[in-house]
């Protein structure tokens, strides 16, 4: 277009030379002033100056309404697979006519075709990823007035389970897809990892782009499988570790973000602790030994966290005769491990009970749980106290921040459900497993408080807490109990993960299902979702 401005403000408008830095009021004064001045004029091509896109610029502008407005789509937390990425539809509702938009990551977006200014529109979410749940907003608007519609991506939820109602050949572990953005939840098809896993641990991560499963095999050895994001497998299982007829009594995963690798560590009856480390797409780096104390020392539950610098791993170290138990807490990278420091656990009591396999062998143990959060990494863990090697009187909960000073007591329960376990002495017993995770301003602390002594009927409880501690002192908050409406009051094998908005536990019972718990998030105990109504699970991993 051309404008045609008198002489007299030429000088003011002399767009070949200088920057044009005008507020909207002044120009309107110049539209005024063509009206009112009859000097010569000044023909300013508007395509080919600054104030070009001050006039017209195709969304806004002075005129807008005089070329096309493009019609734009912000997308947040997604995760793709090049296979499938996001398919919009957007209608011009004015004129019925639709173009197609495929995006495959995280950003603002136009559609190919601009719309005339003022006609409405439409826009369609058809597919994308599975694994997350994607909603949009803004999915209506106006051309050249509506701000970018918004496709907001959260991760669904992944739980690991140990199934143990089903035969020899039946999957032991399985994988179940449960998306918890719908009303109620969608559990997804199950994935079986192995029909012929024995004497089960398990653990999973993930690392922002896909799943790393590992489990014990066969009772002495370690198999690891990556999964993208929609619980595809990514290659074939492969083998981490081989025990050579070893029991393995506990295993845990970590990622290490610095140098994109994972590890695992292992406690075995050798006796001893181990470590191996893996690159990002499962070969073996190194394995080695963090401690071996000989044959008269049990290692039992482990954990292990990486701190941004190092792998912290977190165990229990057991005399056999229980003379002295200890929760030892060592460092690696790369080589030989360090000992980082000690928490005593010698008024705690440690039974030797190998042919107990659901609780990896000991029986009065610390169930260490390591909790990475922006500046600190937190150890919590159990301390089950007796009056003699026979007889356990109650048990208490503890937390460690860094590993310095001494660890405090948070919780104990001297006679939980009225289940005094010290007036069963030879079967009495008491212990919490502990799980937490990071909220920023909290650290929410899941928590499994079991009491067991046969002279009571029923005389077994096993329920799961939720508890608020301060990440800064420490400081517990009141102690919430959610499993207790199960019926049974036997729960096993609790897990817990957030995602932007909430947290979410997983937990096996003795009877014949695994829930979520509170799915409502209402506060409210006995809001159960169950996960499958034909199996039975002992340990659940929820990512």
């Amino acid at each position: 277009m051309n404008l045609i401005l008198p002489n007299k403000l030429k000088l003011i408008f002399n767009l070949r030379t200088r920057s044009l830095r005008i507020p909207a009021i002044a120009f309107l004064l110049f539209v005024f002033l063509l009206k009112c001045n009859s000097a010569k004029a000044l023909n300013i091509d508007a395509s080919s100056s600054v104030i070009g896109a001050l006039l017209s610029d195709g969304n806004v502008g002075l005129f807008s309404g005089t070329g096309k407005a493009s019609v734009k789509v912000t997308v947040t937390g997604y995760q793709n697979l090049v296979s499938s990425p996001i398919s919009l539809t957007l209608t011009n509702t004015t004129t019925s006519a639709t173009q197609d938009l495929s995006v495959s990551d995280n950003g603002t977006f136009s559609f190919t075709d601009g719309l005339d200014h003022g006609n409405s529109y439409s826009i369609t979410l058809n597919d994308y990823t599975k694994g997350q749940s994607c909603s949009l907003t803004g999915d209506t608007g106006t051309a050249g007035s509506s701000s970018p519609a918004l496709i907001d991506c959260e991760r669904t939820l992944v739980v690991a389970t140990v199934v143990t109602c089903c035969s020899s050949s039946g999957p032991p572990i399985v994988l179940y897809p449960i998306n918890h953005k719908t009303s109620p939840f969608t559990i997804g098809t199950s994935v079986p990892i192995s029909t012929s896993a024995t004497y089960i641990q398990l653990d999973m991560v993930w690392n922002g782009n896909k799943y790393f499963v590992v489990w014990t095999s066969a009772g002495d050895s370690v198999s690891g499988q990556f999964y993208d994001i929609a619980l595809n497998p990514i290659g074939s299982s492969f083998p981490i570790y081989a025990g050579g007829g070893t029991t393995i009594r506990s295993l845990a995963a970590e990622y290490n973000s610095h140098s994109d690798e994972f590890a695992i560590s292992l406690s075995d009856t050798t006796p001893a602790v181990k470590y191996v480390r893996l690159n990002s797409v499962g070969t073996v780096l190194n394995s080695n030994t963090v401690e071996a104390l000989g044959t008269a020392v049990d290692f039992g539950n482990l954990d292990l966290v990486w701190d941004g610098v190092r792998y912290i791993v977190a165990f229990e170290e057991h005399n056999h005769l229980d003379v002295s138990n200890h929760l030892a807490i060592f460092s690696f990278t790369t080589g030989a491990a360090s000992l980082v420091n000690r928490a005593t656990l010698s008024t705690g009591i440690g039974m030797v009970t190998p042919s107990n396999g659901a609780f990896n062998g000991v029986i009065g143990v610390a169930f260490p749980n390591l909790l990475r959060t922006a500046t600190d990494t937190w150890l919590f863990y159990n301390q089950t106290n007796s009056s003699d090697q026979l007889t356990v009187t109650d048990a208490s909960l503890f937390e460690w921040k860094n590993f310095v000073g001494s660890p405090t007591k948070i919780k104990e329960d001297l006679n939980p459900f009225a289940c005094p376990p010290q007036t069963d002495a030879a079967n009495g017993l008491e212990f919490y497993v502990p799980h937490a995770v990071n909220l920023g301003n909290e650290i929410l602390l899941n928590y499994e408080l079991h009491c067991e002594e046969a002279l009571s009927s029923p005389f077994l409880f096993d329920n799961i807490f939720h508890m608020p501690i301060n990440p800064t002192n420490g400081a517990a908050g009141t102690s919430s109990l959610y499993s207790v409406s199960t019926g049974h009051n036997q729960s096993y094998g609790a897990s817990i993960t957030c995602r932007k908005d909430k947290c979410y536990t997983s937990m096996g019972a003795f009877i014949n299902n695994f829930y979520l718990l509170d799915p409502a998030f209402n506060g409210t105990p006995g809001s159960f979702f169950p996960i499958s109504s034909a199996n039975q699970a002992f340990t659940t991993v929820i990512r």
